[in-house]
């Protein structure tokens, strides 16, 4: 690991910006088919039929995504959840399998290249086919995720991508939440999906609990003039012989201007996935917070042999948080800052959970600009990666929590699995305070796999009767979420402005 600083000249950045080569990123959301199958007493075993390349679809709903089956659209009930909460009340639409259908073809330009599919939810757990064949499975509704396509994808014809959907409440895998609780969850592909296109010498998801990916940035303030900047970036090699490969970061205000820039090679094996660890020091920052929520990006481009093969970006916030265990306060950059918002849960009238980008967006910029919030409290689970984007350029504090609620056989490896998806998917966003472990539950998961991730993030574990491990760093005591649940922002009341 080395500290760099280093300023451009003109020269240096136009050569930056013209050899960067970006990967391909399409919006998958459109043309999808949808049918719902009851559940039967034997299940199949095998492939279905509904994920066969001939199997007829002709009769399918077409739909697009984010998308639930669980609303009026498909149920004909005015509200779903308030006709039948639980899965005793209807068991119909909970117990069966929603099987969404996509027929797509690859652009040339996509020929040779390696092929994903990204989800940012699925609610609760899916199997994945690909033209016939079974590529992948995906436990739990909170998490984003990957499947690779690029040895079943036929680059020249007709491709069939397949997703079954179950979203049993106590399902055999025994995935939280087991059950509804204080909140409702939609069965369905009710997020955001793309197909990306890279090189086979690329930087992996991001987010993944098999695999680490993208970039895990961290930033220190020296001193009143000075912070660091830490970036640790993994690229992966998957050609037949080693390979130079070397790394460029630049460091990008919001004005797009770079501020520091640097490369550094390495030789990589076959199938290894190399860490790349650099330090910047950046002078007379910009640093976030609620009132100043400044924005960062670092720009990750990955060349061999002279050709960029990829190209990845992080947006970041130059922040340091610290928690006075005495007065039970935040403090952000050295500044007092109250806790003050609400508790927001991804559903919305009519939709469910399938929430689009604008009526997040509506909903923030009220908390923000319009009730003077300073934090957010998105559910007790983990909303979209678009809501914790907001919460960044808009500057609330938010909580990222994991759906271990009330006392429930969970299984521990789901837990686990949920907790790295959500650590490594959130640890660069300047908004996140802390991660929950749980909520009302002797079921938590272990704060370990949290703290090994991202040690330097708070953890806490909400009425969790003894579990959640010894790296539970903040009580409820301290910092009770739960008063989020009432109205506490100025225009309610005259004295109602406290830490």
């Amino acid at each position: 690991m080395r500290t760099l600083r280093i300023l451009l000249c003109v020269p240096a950045l136009a050569l930056w910006m013209t050899s960067a080569a970006q990967r391909q990123v399409e919006d998958a959301n459109d043309d999808w088919l949808f049918s719902y199958k009851e559940a039967t007493a034997k299940p199949v075993k095998g492939i279905p039929p509904q994920a066969q390349v001939a199997y007829d679809d002709a009769g399918w709903k077409s739909v697009s995504v984010p998308h639930t089956w669980q609303t009026y659209e498909t149920t004909g009930e005015l509200h779903p959840f308030i006709a039948s909460p639980h899965a005793k009340d209807n068991p119909y639409w909970w117990n069966g399998k929603g099987f969404y259908r996509k027929h797509f073809t690859l652009r040339p330009e996509m020929r040779g290249r390696k092929l994903f599919i990204e989800f940012d939810g699925v609610m609760k757990n899916c199997l994945a086919y690909l033209n016939g064949k079974l590529i992948g499975e995906h436990l739990g509704g909170y998490g984003c995720f990957s499947f690779e396509l690029t040895d079943y994808a036929d680059y020249d014809g007709g491709n069939v991508f397949v997703l079954e959907v179950s979203n049993q409440q106590t399902d055999p895998q025994r995935v939280p939440p087991m059950d509804a609780g204080c909140w409702n969850f939609y069965g369905g592909i009710y997020r955001n999906v793309r197909l990306v296109a890279t090189d086979d010498v690329f930087i992996p998801f991001q987010g993944a609990y098999k695999h680490e990916g993208g970039t895990h940035v961290t930033t220190e303030n020296l001193s009143d003039s000075v912070s660091r900047v830490r970036v640790r970036t993994w690229v992966r090699n998957e050609r037949a012989e080693r390979q130079a490969v070397e790394l460029t970061t630049a460091i990008v205000d919001g004005d797009g201007r770079v501020v520091v820039l640097a490369s550094t090679p390495r030789n990589i094996r076959p199938q290894e996935t190399a860490l790349y660890d650099e330090e910047f020091e950046i002078g007379d920052p910009k640093r976030w917070s609620p009132a100043s929520p400044d924005l960062y990006k670092a720009v990750s481009t990955v060349t061999v042999g002279g050709r960029a093969c990829d190209r990845y970006e992080t947006v970041f916030g130059i922040r340091t948080f610290a928690w006075n265990h005495d007065e039970r306060r935040l403090y952000v950059n050295g500044q007092p800052v109250n806790i003050q918002g609400f508790n927001r849960h991804q559903e919305y009238p009519w939709l469910g959970d399938a929430v689009p980008y604008f009526i997040h967006r509506m909903d923030l910029l009220d908390m923000k600009r319009n009730l003077n919030c300073t934090a957010l409290r998105p559910g007790q689970y983990c909303s979209g990666p678009e809501v914790f984007a907001l919460a960044d350029s808009l500057g609330l504090i938010t909580f990222a929590e994991l759906p271990n609620v009330k006392n429930r056989p969970f299984s521990p490896e789901a837990q686990w699995m949920q907790t790295v998806e959500m650590v490594r998917r959130l640890r660069n966003s300047p908004s996140v305070l802390l991660f929950d472990m749980g909520d009302e539950t002797d079921r938590a998961a272990d704060s370990r796999w949290a703290y090994m991730e991202s040690p330097g993030h708070f953890i806490t574990c909400r009425h969790c009767e003894g579990s959640g491990g010894r790296f539970v760093d903040i009580t409820p005591e301290e910092l009770r979420m739960s008063k989020m649940l009432r109205c506490a922002v100025r225009g309610w009341y005259g004295d109602d402005e406290k830490p």
